[in-house]
């Protein structure tokens, strides 16, 4: 069965399973993280705010999954 456009044997060559993996699990995932979010709201807002509210804060997003070794 191809992936991403690639054969399981041409994926597993190049090192990429991981990657793979992840970027396709992502379409199921993404609506399970939405719905933490919605869940936690409350409490993300109760932590966040009083931190954005201090002019010198800076915030890097960044991400480094299972592909990131």
């Amino acid at each position: 069965m191809d992936v991403l456009g690639l054969t399981a044997a041409q994926i597993e060559a190049a090192g990429a399973h991981w990657t793979a993996r992840e970027v396709l699990q992502q379409p199921r995932i993404w609506p399970e993280i939405e719905a933490l979010i919605e869940r936690e709201a409350t409490r993300l807002s109760k932590f966040s705010k009083p931190l954005l509210k201090r002019p010198e804060l800076r915030i890097l997003l960044t991400g480094a999954g299972t592909s990131a070794s």
